[in-house]
């Protein structure tokens, strides 16, 4: 196991709620929904690192799959 892997595994181990993870976020960040705003056709998207998948999911409300 490298040491990125290490970090993640006890940051995971020691959060009490994935809430409390310093990268979750409840809401889309601007850059998402700007980018959002700006295509004129939906399609595919992938959310790389999606954690729970408030991006996947606010992404599938937009019209992507």
């Amino acid at each position: 196991m490298n040491l990125h892997q290490k970090v993640f595994q006890r940051l995971y181990r020691q959060a009490p709620t994935v809430e409390s993870l310093p990268w979750h976020r409840d809401e889309p960040p601007a850059l998402l929904e700007t980018a959002v705003a700006q295509r004129t056709q939906k399609g595919r998207a992938l959310d790389l690192g999606c954690g729970e998948g408030e991006y996947s999911a606010y992404l599938a409300e937009q019209g992507f799959t």
